[in-house]
């Protein structure tokens, strides 16, 4: 390994540890694997162009499925693209996924959040009012009625351990009734717990009334149902969320062309400090975008740009106004983009570069919008009507023949297994 190369691969292993999570130490074999499996001409490449191209070596590693299986297990987590995600147990209280109790991560923890004279008084804040809406919450008319009936006193409260089981005990005195009119009630059985059980309930239950009791209240109180839930039983205070967010994720675009969006809402309460915003949104994009959010190569966005400059209108069916982008040949738009940044410029794609104009766009196009569905556009769309319609016929032959093989059971979601 000459001076240069040398140069070319601390660098890339620097980068990997300080913003990827690689130990020079723990992860020496990773290091070695990865470099192992780099393209020579790319790592040349990077001598000469030392920014850009050590950068370009260190997209590749992160792609590779080594680094991928590697890290997932070093962290605890699967692999990207291994397994499906869910959120089912988790402390929602609801069907959303919401990140909650952010004001318990950046009023408690070290470090994190403003200095700790302010914290201090935040913190005393919060408690005063969690109190507050805790306490007031028992003259609520619907919290009166239930504990009344319920608990067999207005006053009345329960031990924790107390209230689990009665939640128990009215779920299984229930009538049970159609699928499709069931319910879910949260119960946490503790409100540090990070987990709440989902418990059916039915029309006409006890439970049922308390689960939609649970969901007014969180609709009136920074609560979630399952924090609304435990205070109605054990009257204990619930610490108020006056600090949230939720990510949303939405896909659009057209037929035959796709956009994704990623969108971070905070919900703040207008009295919190103005130095709350900042860690608050940092704690939420990073839940959702890990531990780097480096920014995309500006070559790679520039490229993406110069290949949608270059798209044309292909009319695919002109009687249901059927139309998708088609892009030239990458050989003619690489010969093209090298005329705007000719030999010598860090930007041309010479004889060695080739290869990675498409890539280069394919990059940036992730990092615009989302998807790789983008241009050159989805396979097969936009679909004609009578494509579209051979789609439903078989969908619908589909169903017919499951439904003669297990019965109306599957329908009405009883059937669990083909």
């Amino acid at each position: 390994m000459n001076e240069v190369e040398g140069k070319v691969r601390a660098e890339f292993e620097k980068i990997l540890e300080r913003d990827h999570g690689v130990s020079s130490e723990e992860d020496s074999e990773l290091l070695q694997g990865l470099w192992n499996n780099l393209d020579p001409e790319d790592i040349f490449y990077a001598g000469s162009n030392f920014e850009t191209g050590v950068q370009d070596l260190v997209s590749d590693a992160k792609e590779s499925r080594l680094y991928q299986y590697y890290m997932g297990f070093k962290r605890g987590t699967v692999a990207p693209g291994l397994a499906e995600t869910t959120t089912q147990g988790k402390k929602l209280g609801s069907a959303d996924a919401k990140i909650d109790r952010l004001d318990h991560e950046l009023l408690n923890g070290d470090g994190k959040g403003p200095d700790s004279k302010l914290k201090t008084t935040t913190k005393a804040r919060v408690a005063a009012l969690s109190e507050y809406l805790s306490r007031i919450v028992a003259t609520d008319q619907a919290v009166v009625r239930f504990r009344a009936r319920v608990l067999g006193d207005p006053a009345k409260t329960l031990s924790p351990e107390q209230a689990t089981q009665l939640v128990h005990s009215l779920a299984a005195e229930q009538q049970a009734g159609l699928p499709h009119d069931a319910e879910t009630l949260w119960w946490s059985g503790n409100d540090e717990a990070t987990q709440a059980e989902p418990v059916t309930v039915w029309p006409g239950s006890e439970l049922f009334y308390l689960k939609n009791l649970s969901s007014r209240l969180a609709k009136r109180y920074p609560w979630t149902e399952d924090q609304a839930c435990y205070l109605i039983l054990t009257g204990r205070p619930i610490k108020a969320a006056t600090l949230g967010g939720r990510v949303s994720e939405s896909a659009t675009g057209v037929a035959a062309h796709r956009y994704h969006r990623n969108t971070i809402t905070l919900e703040i309460d207008a009295w919190m400090p103005s130095e709350y915003v900042r860690w608050a949104y940092h704690s939420v994009q990073h839940d959702l975008l890990g531990e780097n959010n480096r920014q995309p190569e500006l070559r790679n966005v520039e490229v993406f740009r110069f290949v949608v400059a270059h798209t044309q209108l292909q009319v695919v069916n002109g009687e249901e106004g059927l139309a998708k982008l088609t892009i030239p040949k990458w050989k003619a738009l690489r010969e093209l983009w090298n005329e705007q940044y000719p030999e010598g410029h860090k930007w041309y794609y010479g004889k060695n570069r080739e290869h990675r104009f498409s890539r280069d766009f394919y990059r940036g196009q992730e990092a615009v919008v989302g998807t790789r569905d983008g241009l050159p556009g989805v396979q097969g769309q936009p679909m004609s009507r009578p494509e579209v319609q051979g789609i439903d016929k078989r969908l619908i032959r589909a169903l017919k023949s499951r439904v003669e093989k297990h019965g109306n059971r599957w329908l009405e979601g009883e059937e669990t297994s083909s």
